[in-house]
Order: C-alpha cells, then sequence, then structure tokens
C-alpha cells in the first residue's frame, strides 16, 4: 500500500473480497482496490470511477462475466471491434 494511502476499508460477499483505500501518491488522488485472493491491486482515478457509473449494466455485467473462469456466457475473448 502507498505510505500515503488513507485506512482501508473491507468489501466482502459469496464471490470477492477486496480491501478499499484511498491513494494520495499521484497528482490527485485515487481509488486503489485490492483483490484479497490475488493481491491484485488496482488505481482508479475520478474518471475512471465516473466511467463506471456511466456504463450501461450490460456492459458492465459483460466485464465481470469476463473474469470468471470457464463462465459459458462469458462474452469471447478477442480484439475490440473496429
Amino acid at each position: 500500500m502507498s505510505m500515503r494511502a488513507a485506512p482501508a476499508a473491507e468489501v466482502r460477499n459469496e464471490f470477492a473480497a477486496v480491501l478499499v483505500s484511498l491513494d494520495h501518491g499521484a497528482n490527485a488522488p485515487r481509488l486503489r482496490v485490492q483483490d484479497l485472493e490475488s493481491g491484485a491491486v488496482a488505481l482508479l482515478d475520478a474518471f475512471v470511477l465516473r466511467s463506471l457509473c456511466l456504463l450501461a449494466s450490460r456492459v458492465l455485467t459483460d466485464v465481470c462475466r469476463a473474469t470468471v473462469p470457464g463462465d459459458p456466457e462469458a462474452p469471447a475473448a478477442g480484439p475490440p471491434p473496429a
């Protein structure tokens, strides 16, 4: 965790567990989200967070499904359409 990160909150359900905090290590604050299973970290700035809010629920569902191994309804992998 960045030395300038705020206290974290743990968010979990039956599918995932993450640690969420504010990171002040860059030019502007970012949301730091760490997957507790894999240790993977995402730093999300205000633009990315706003974009998530504006995504159609179908698109967000497709993004989530693409991370589930063996999901028969997951969208096909490959380059985005031109």
